[in-house]
């Protein structure tokens, strides 16, 4: 599995570059800010697919943090 999760981070990873470099080159400021907010979505996609790895223990971050979640009273 952690093959799928690398494939997936160089394909976020390559995804920011071009889109960090559409918001260097493009002229207009509407270009610029829809390539930041697709910049940002990669961002919380790369969260998301890091809180979804599995640990050395064979649990998801995922499933220890929603643990810590029942365990606080929120």
């Amino acid at each position: 599995m952690s093959v799928v999760y690398t494939i997936t981070f160089v394909l976020l990873s390559v995804a920011g570059l071009l889109t960090l470099a559409r918001a260097l080159v493009e002229p207009t400021n509407l270009d610029r800010i829809v390539a930041m907010d697709v910049f940002v979505i990669l961002i919380v996609a790369g969260v998301a697919v890091e809180i979804g790895m599995p640990t050395r223990a064979g649990t998801s971050r995922s499933s220890r943090s929603s643990r810590c979640w029942v365990f606080s009273g929120r």
